[in-house]
């Protein structure tokens, strides 16, 4: 996936949000790739340049992975890892986390476009002798997909009061991919229309104030729908007629038998 969907899209919901976001500048950006002989797939770098430097408040992997590219960059070069292959691009901050794990890109599995994400932790006692590929774990989504969940999460989902969500899980690969051909299927034909470029892994919807974020989570072997809007009974009807479509998922929020 692209970032330039998600720029559009940012600039579009709130263009104040982007006054405060401040990126790298391009010759930064053009000095490492140059220095670490490395080619940072279009996705990872229009994020950089555009809020590589300060995201305000936007965490792509949560508040205790520090994304800041300058950060990052100063921890380099790799001492227990092949730099040629993973670039970091989240840093464990939070002391209380035992054997934290850092996010990187799979340079290896890039297309120039994107690449995907793994995490393993950049231990200082491993050395690069040290380093083994099953130390790496895969994160199950590519930078771009992260990208576009946490920013429609941060700009649309979280900025709603009421929130709800449907799990449909304990499915094989070709049921998941069914379950979210279903389920994408099924808010369009509730008038949700798609807000993001669509993957087979990551959808966006909205209707009216109503958001929907449809994501297969493969690593949970479930596909996972997350809903937002205003306090009324819109929520609730969208939560209900889910669950009569899909009357073995749990649900989570208005409507669900599970409760808020």
């Amino acid at each position: 996936m692209n970032w330039d969907p998600l720029a559009d899209f940012i600039q579009a919901e709130d263009p104040a949000f982007v006054a405060l976001l401040q990126g790298v500048p391009a010759k930064d950006l053009a000095r490492v790739e140059r220095e670490c002989a490395i080619r940072l797939p279009r996705s990872y770098r229009g994020f950089a340049l555009m809020m590589g430097t300060d995201s305000d408040g936007c965490y792509l992997f949560g508040p205790h992975r520090n994304q800041k590219f300058d950060d990052l960059v100063a921890q380099l070069p790799p001492r227990t890892y092949p730099g040629q292959h993973y670039f970091k691009i989240g840093s464990a901050q939070d002391p209380s986390e035992i054997s934290p794990a850092d996010y990187f890109l799979d340079l290896t599995r890039s297309d120039g476009v994107d690449a995907p994400l793994v995490m393993f932790e950049d231990a200082a006692d491993l050395g690069p002798e040290g380093f083994r590929r099953e130390y790496v774990r895969d994160m199950y989504v590519t930078f771009g997909e992260q990208a576009t969940i946490s920013i429609f999460t941060f700009l649309v989902l979280d900025r709603a009061p009421e929130h709800a969500r449907v799990v449909i899980g304990a499915l094989s690969p070709a049921e998941r991919q069914a379950a979210n051909a279903a389920a994408t299927e099924r808010l369009r034909r509730m008038n949700f229309d798609p807000v993001l470029p669509s993957n087979a892994r990551v959808s966006s919807f909205r209707r009216g104030q109503l958001g929907a974020l449809v994501t297969v989570r493969e690593e949970l072997r479930c596909v996972t729908i997350h809903l937002s809007g205003d306090k009324g009974p819109s929520l609730r009807v969208v939560v209900d007629q889910l669950r009569d479509h899909f009357p073995d998922a749990a649900m989570r929020g208005p409507g669900g038998p599970l409760g808020s």
